[in-house]
């Protein structure tokens, strides 16, 4: 166990070299009911699987599934930032074999009713100590990990819960600009980086590999 311690359906829309290949998952009253923001979708707090994996244009459930194949093992995924926990619940929900995790430094009334998914409420710095090192197979964040950049922590956590994952395993989160010069110092530190595009080249992704 990697913790321990204390511790709409919508009327379909024609492809095209840049369209969406991800199923939308909200019903039209659903949509109704949830700001839409153009640059964060329906709310980085209760974001779907399925918005998750539009941002990152990137299938979690693809990855999760190869990783599975991969090692014949159950697959440990955390969500970073992981808000009412509705992405983390839907992946535990496909797979029976994800043993699946959210960090928030907030607590959600939805956590209560959710034995799918075990949740943690710490900041950033304490949640690591719920993980031991070379546990966890896919991390990912949508958003959340751009806070610690703004405040000047990101270099520094990043490696450390990078640390967190095992050899292979994989963290995602959203492509900046400004991580340029972090992606470089990850790959001396023995991890591999890609940058996900779409077709038309639109950066949308960081995928960051533990090489050893």
């Amino acid at each position: 166990m990697p913790v321990f311690g204390k511790g709409r359906v919508g009327r379909a829309v024609k492809k095209n070299a840049d369209s969406d290949p991800f199923e939308t998952q909200l019903t039209r009253g659903e949509r109704s009911k949830r700001k839409y923001s153009k640059r964060f979708g329906y709310g980085i707090r209760d974001s779907t699987l399925s918005e998750v994996e539009r941002e990152f244009w990137y299938s979690l459930r693809r990855l999760i599934m190869k990783t599975h194949i991969r090692t014949k093992q159950p697959v440990v995924v955390l969500d970073w930032g992981c808000g009412t926990g509705r992405a983390i619940t839907e992946l535990a929900q496909i797979f029976p074999f994800v043993k699946a995790y959210g960090i928030s430094q907030d607590s959600y009334t939805q956590w209560k009713k959710n034995d799918k998914v075990k949740f943690i409420q710490e900041d950033a710095e304490n949640s690591l100590r719920y993980f031991r090192d070379k546990g966890v197979d896919v991390i990912f964040s949508k958003m959340a990990l751009y806070h610690l950049w703004s405040s000047g922590l990101m270099e520094e956590y990043l490696k450390k819960l990078c640390n967190k994952l095992k050899i292979d395993g994989i963290l995602l989160m959203e492509n900046n600009e400004r991580y340029n010069a972090l992606m470089d110092k990850m790959k001396y530190a023995g991890y591999s980086t890609k940058i996900i595009t779409t077709e038309l080249g639109t950066k949308r992704a960081i995928m960051i590999t533990r090489t050893r």
